[in-house]
């Protein structure tokens, strides 16, 4: 499909995401980290102006994030949905 003029996509994406954050105890700055679960699943259109060339006048995904909360086991859940538009270059020859 990448020959014709519009292009419609999915894609869905997995790993690991990661936290960062500095707590105080007794008086002293601690760091402490958290590792956790991410996803993201969506889709979106290319419009092929040229061989090398596309516009992409939306892109929609959903992400969500997993991590434990600092100093609990307890789940913190993230949703998010993110928008994007752009130009595409691809570049190099087939």
């Amino acid at each position: 499909m990448r020959r014709a003029r519009f292009v419609p996509y999915a894609q869905f994406l997995f790993g690991g995401t990661y936290a960062w954050a500095n707590s105080t105890a007794a008086g002293q700055i601690v760091p402490t980290t958290q590792n956790g679960f991410a996803t993201a699943a969506g889709g979106g259109l290319d419009v092929n102006l040229t061989r090398h060339i596309a516009f992409k006048p939306i892109q929609v995904e959903y992400v969500m994030s997993q991590l434990p909360r600092f100093g609990t086991n307890a789940n913190s859940i993230q949703n998010n949905l993110r928008y994007s538009a752009g130009i595409v270059l691809r570049l190099g020859s087939k």
